[in-house]
């Protein structure tokens, strides 16, 4: 996860902005499914909303439309920073995901674009589902948007992506090589930005690669129970060959042992 914060689109949300601009309804990660989502398993809109992994607070801002008490954290400064230039409604924190308390609950707990996968290790993802825990409260709605490894299952592991870059700001391209890291189940990522009037700049970073019955045990240890997984947008049942997977939960206080020992005759 550390390593992974030197990436250079984490360093300079401007250029985050310019690759990936701010989404319309129809974009896989934009607030559409969050608000799909809230519909289909809350009887009331939130009154509350963490966005934990925050980024640039772009997905926050549109969900703080019917939601005044929002908060964002995020892990790189300058995110926190951009966020609040952009967005002064809404207060914005750094703060590490496998630690930050914020001695308060929130009926709707958001942790979109993978950041979820910056979690690589066993003992990072138990940390991380322990803070959506300490910021939940009975009946509270965790929604997570992943990268979808199922998906990968009959295609091959490895694949050169390059992405031109051409804003006002930035001129060039970045060069990404993917694999994955079997014995660790990290996807990992060897980016080279070649930006004009710079010297390479190069980037590496690590995605744990979960898998759905893999984050459901996770999540009932948490106290949490899983309400659906999906691949679309439409909430619709599928194989799971969807790029993204979507995963909605409620926070119940109980984790699985509890929950078995109060089926025991």
């Amino acid at each position: 996860m550390d390593q992974n914060a030197k990436s250079l689109l984490y360093r300079h949300p401007h250029l985050y902005e310019a690759l990936y601009p701010t989404p319309d309804q129809k974009t896989y990660a934009s607030p559409a499914i969050c608000n799909k989502i809230c519909h289909a398993f809350l009887k009331t809109g939130p009154q509350s909303i963490l966005d934990i992994g925050c980024g640039t607070g772009r997905y926050l801002n549109f969900l703080s439309e019917g939601c005044k008490n929002c908060i964002g954290v995020d892990f790189l400064p300058a995110m926190v920073d951009f966020a609040g230039s952009q967005y002064d409604h809404i207060d914005f924190f750094q703060g590490d995901m496998r630690e930050f308390r914020l001695n308060r609950t929130f009926d709707l707990l958001i942790c979109m674009g993978s950041t979820f996968l910056h979690a690589l290790t066993n003992s990072d993802i138990e940390r991380t589902l322990e803070t959506f825990a300490a910021h939940s409260h009975r009946g509270s709605l965790l929604i997570l948007d992943i990268k979808n490894f199922m998906g990968f299952v009959d295609n091959s592991v490895e694949e050169k992506v390059e992405k031109e870059i051409n804003t006002d700001e930035f001129k060039g391209k970045s060069v990404t090589s993917r694999t994955f890291n079997r014995a660790k189940q990290l996807w990992v990522w060897k980016r080279t930005w070649y930006i004009q009037d710079h010297d390479p700049v190069e980037d590496y970073l690590e995605f744990r690669m979960l898998f759905p019955l893999e984050i459901e045990h996770y999540l009932s240890q948490s106290g949490f129970s899983v309400l659906g997984m999906f691949d679309n947008l439409d909430l619709e049942e599928s194989d799971f060959k969807g790029e993204r997977l979507y995963i909605a939960a409620t926070y119940t206080g109980k984790n699985q042992s509890q929950v078995l020992a109060d089926v025991q005759p």
